[in-house]
């Protein structure tokens, strides 16, 4: 049994561990062997703020102070609605209704629509990061590091909503400066404007970048992030330096492009199932909650 310090992470598809049949080693992996740790990954694609909770609450009792935390902030909306399907956690994933009884399905939809709203989510991300500071804290760790998937203000006033916020006085978590979301993934597609959601009409449901994120900038965030734990400081994702606007309809059929900057083996199962994703409705478009939430979002 090894005796090194570990690296835990949790998170979602940001920091979902590769299949292993496959020799690439995204930016998280080289992290820890540059910093000399074992790396426990708990990550799953779709999972919730909870999950990643769950995650961390059982494995608490065999860290120690020297062992370290990296904790990919997914969005604070997602909802770990089904114990044994850990990934339903939000109306984007298009066939979300395949993967539910008629029952499940009404009840997740009445959730969303009647139940859920900004500062409940807010709240409770508050108190996940809250939790993680005390034990952290009480281990006497380094400060975690919470890199920020997407962003943790929704489109209201900030002010309406500070409350929610007082994670952010804590003194040993260390938030990223910046969102991987809006700093770094999106603005790899060409021509991009965030209102124009340019990058789901390419990519179409299927994504085929490891972790959402060409390989260039795996390097350059495995860069930024190791300067963020050697120096115990939230991790700049705001600074310029990625590499922007490569990514259109052309590139990600371009073979020289798709070896350089992609995952291969998602590119093929893009093309072998792009067909079937093109004539499927998405769920939240059939119910009406896209509706909803784009008509809430002009208020």
């Amino acid at each position: 049994m090894s005796t090194k310090a570990k690296l835990y992470i949790v998170g979602d598809s940001f920091t979902q561990p590769p299949r292993k049949e496959d020799s690439y080693q995204p930016w998280f992996n080289r992290l820890a062997t540059q910093m000399d740790l074992d790396v426990v990954n708990c990550s799953g694609m779709g999972t919730s703020q909870d999950f990643a909770v769950q995650q961390l609450s059982g494995l608490m009792h065999l860290m120690t102070k020297d062992d370290k935390i990296l904790w990919l902030l997914t969005h604070a909306a997602r909802f770990w609605f089904f114990d044994n399907r850990p990934r339903l956690t939000n109306a984007n994933i298009i066939n979300i209704d395949d993967e539910m009884t008629k029952d499940e399905e009404l009840a997740v939809r009445h959730f969303m629509m009647q139940i859920q709203r900004p500062p409940l989510d807010l709240l409770w991300q508050d108190t996940r990061l809250g939790w993680l500071s005390a034990q952290a804290k009480q281990l006497g760790m380094q400060a975690p590091q919470i890199l920020q998937g997407f962003p943790r203000v929704v489109p209201q006033d900030r002010k309406t909503f500070d409350i929610f916020f007082s994670h952010e006085k804590l003194d040993n978590l260390r938030i990223s400066k910046g969102d991987l979301l809006n700093h770094v993934e999106a603005p790899e597609m060409k021509g991009f404007k965030m209102e124009e959601g340019y990058e789901s009409k390419v990519w179409q449901g299927y994504d085929c970048r490891y972790n959402h994120l060409c390989k260039s900038n795996h390097d350059i965030l495995l860069e930024r992030m190791l300067t963020a734990f050697r120096k115990d400081q939230p991790v700049d994702l705001l600074t310029p330096g990625w590499v922007t606007d490569v990514i259109d309809e052309e590139t990600i059929k371009d073979p020289d492009f798709i070896n350089r900057e992609l995952d291969p083996w998602s590119v093929q199962e893009r093309l072998n199932n792009i067909e079937k994703m093109r004539t499927h409705t998405p769920w939240a478009t059939k119910i009406g909650l896209a509706k909803k939430f784009l008509d809430s979002s002009k208020k």
